[in-house]
């Protein structure tokens, strides 16, 4: 259609960013405000507080941190998904998998180093565990879907061939190894080994309001850190070959009689 009158290219691709920064790729509608990836450090900053600070202090409150936690997830899940449609039992399956996995590790792993203190050395450990496990569950359940039954997949020409469960299951690992994984390391492990640290400072000793404020910081310096890095780590549109999917898309060839080797299929977030 052309260049809009009176825009320039800076405020093209400004646009386009906010666009689609709101606007899911494969439905085309706009998506839950605080299930966006912009959002993220918004809604994760509370739980990450609660996990950290309130957490320790006892089982119960451990397993509702996860409880909280997971339910964030599924949301985001459920947001950011490959595929267009949306089985809601199997969210709904996911949604308790994922937060009885991080409840139960949580209380066993409470119960554990109840009875053997010696165990509480590695403490700053157990909560990313139980959080990898859940979300590792949470992910293949609230988006099974994409794995059993496919997602959208389209040549270089946008053409759409097709709907593919190995893309599926792909953009599902993908996204598990980036946001199941990676993200939780530096927000679970980093802020309470450098708190050890503050804390056994002579000028921060016993200090308790410069303390919080300390681990406040922390956490919201990893997670804002961590998401562009993590984010950037895989590209939201995966590139896969034809010969690794389903025998129906081998053989194919585009408008120009070309055979096709390269699929395209959006990996979600």
């Amino acid at each position: 259609k052309g260049r809009p009158e009176g825009v320039t290219d800076e405020e093209l691709w400004r646009a386009r960013k906010v666009v689609e920064g709101i606007i899911h790729p494969v439905t085309g509608e706009k998506m839950f405000i605080l299930g966006r990836m912009s959002a993220f450090v918004l809604v994760n900053f509370p739980t990450g507080i609660g996990m950290l600070v309130h957490g320790p202090t006892s089982v119960w409150a451990a397993v509702f941190w996860q409880w909280v936690n997971q339910s964030n997830n599924v949301m985001c899940n459920y947001v950011n998904r490959s595929g267009a449609s949306v089985d809601w039992t199997g969210l709904m399956q996911s949604y308790a998998l994922a937060t009885s996995v991080s409840c139960g590790l949580a209380l066993a792993a409470g119960k554990v180093m109840e009875h053997n203190p010696r165990l509480k050395r590695f403490g700053v450990i157990v909560p990313y565990f139980a959080v990898i496990a859940a979300s590792t569950a949470n992910m293949f359940f609230s988006r099974m879907q994409e794995w059993t039954e496919g997602v959208p997949v389209f040549d270089s020409e946008g053409v759409d061939r097709g709907l593919s469960a190995r893309a599926g299951l792909e953009a599902v690992v993908r996204t598990v190894v980036t946001r199941s994984w990676i993200i939780p390391m530096p927000l679970l492990i980093v802020p309470p080994l450098a708190m050890e640290v503050l804390r056994s400072m002579p000028a921060l000793a016993g200090k308790r309001p410069l303390l919080l404020a300390a681990e406040l910081g922390l956490i919201l310096l990893c997670l804002q850190c961590a998401l562009p890095l993590v984010l950037a780590m895989q590209p939201s549109r995966m590139e896969l070959q034809a010969n690794a999917l389903e025998p129906q898309f081998r053989g194919l060839v585009d408008s120009h009689g070309n055979p096709i080797t390269t699929l395209f299929a959006n990996r979600g977030l």
